[in-house]
């Protein structure tokens, strides 16, 4: 489920669907990269070469 809002798209996913797109996420190599998330797994937040948190 989702939708979009001034060129942004916004997805409420559950929990098992969250977890196999921070997978597909951390498996992209040699681009950079920019993730914007609210929750995110925290072993998997150590895979990242950087975070900020705000």
């Amino acid at each position: 489920m989702g939708f979009r809002c001034g060129g942004i798209i916004f997805l409420i996913i559950d929990a098992p669907t969250a977890s196999k797109i921070e997978d597909l996420l951390l498996g992209i190599e040699g681009k950079l990269l920019l993730v914007v998330s609210h929750q995110f797994t925290p072993e998997k937040l150590q895979a990242f070469d950087a975070v900020i948190s705000m």
